[in-house]
């Protein structure tokens, strides 16, 4: 199999329902009986490793701190006492220098973290903090869209927050969305459609106490234990601490470029691809598209598959 990595997630939670026997995992792409996991950008290398070493050497309740509240008052002991031996020179250095990283809220860091900490001010400045945490809380699909629809809905979908998601740069600085991405979403609609046609679909549709822990996330900063990545259950890490055949050997993580690992696979071998909305980032008819698309064609295996999303209803590249 073959994953974008995002920090180790998507992996980690192929490695828990498919028992691979060896998985190669950078930060842009993977692969089952392999997984591989690869991006250009070494941070997400960086926290997939430090997850790694972190089911080999913690306890759940340290893993849970780390990764699930995002925060841990011992982390920098942990580092040298306990996850060193099992990182990179790189992930070391990079985790040393920023050994205060789980001081506080994890996931309130760095540029992600940004989009998280403006949704917070807003939501602390309107005084509706509180419906925040009471819509995450709620045990029903019908008081969870009364508290959206009365409290929280105007507030996010009001003028001066729609004309901020229609910033270019804070669109790319804060959302992580690219220049040709959000060219591809106003072609069919705004802004405002699309940030509707998104949320009042979801909170309608989803418990986001128990069954949706990306918009959990993105109100509280941090995960619960009843509503978390597989990987942060209790079963989840006891199934990948085991290391049963060698689960968590079979992590190949690679720095790089999608169509540079493609070509250094053999023939027919991968039968899974998930690449996510990565091609939405490139130019229409861009040369690059056209060459991982040959490459992913070479190296996928007769009955294989890829997966791809997107912001756009109907692609340019879905002709490739």
């Amino acid at each position: 199999m073959f994953i974008i990595t995002s920090g180790g997630d998507n992996a980690l939670h192929y490695a828990i329902e498919a028992h691979p026997k060896r998985v190669s995992s950078s930060s842009l792409a993977c692969v089952i009986d392999s997984i591989s996991s690869i991006k250009p950008d070494p941070l997400q290398g960086h926290l997939a490793e430090l997850k790694l070493a972190a089911l080999q050497s913690l306890s759940y309740d340290d893993f849970f701190s780390l990764f699930g509240s995002g925060r841990h008052p011992h982390f920098p002991k942990l580092l040298d006492s306990k996850l060193a031996p099992h990182l990179s020179s790189c992930a070391y250095q990079f985790w040393r220098l920023n050994d205060d990283a789980f001081s506080s809220a994890f996931y309130m860091r760095g540029y992600s973290g940004l989009a998280l900490r403006v949704v917070h001010l807003i939501f602390s400045i309107t005084g509706v903090m509180k419906y925040a945490r009471q819509l995450c809380e709620c045990d029903t699909i019908e008081a969870q869209v009364n508290i959206w629809q009365t409290k929280l809905r105007p507030v996010l979908l009001n003028p001066v927050v729609v004309a901020l998601l229609r910033n270019p740069v804070f669109c790319w600085n804060a959302l992580g969305v690219p220049l040709n991405q959000r060219r591809m979403l106003l072609e069919e609609g705004s802004i405002y459609d699309f940030v509707c046609h998104t949320l009042d679909p979801l909170i309608s549709t989803y418990l986001l106490k128990t069954g949706n822990y990306f918009y959990l996330l993105a109100l509280l900063g941090h995960y619960t234990p009843a509503c978390c990545p597989k990987y942060l259950t209790l079963r989840g890490f006891n199934t990948l601490k085991s290391n049963k055949d060698g689960c968590l050997d079979a992590f190949r993580l690679h720095t790089d470029s999608i169509v540079n690992v493609l070509r250094g696979l053999v023939h027919d071998s991968l039968t899974r691809a998930l690449i996510m909305d990565h091609l939405d980032w490139f130019t229409p008819g861009s040369q690059d598209v056209v060459e991982e698309v040959a490459e992913f064609h070479r190296v996928l295996a007769t009955g294989g598959m890829i997966f791809w999303r997107s912001a756009s209803r109907r692609p340019w590249y879905n002709e490739m």
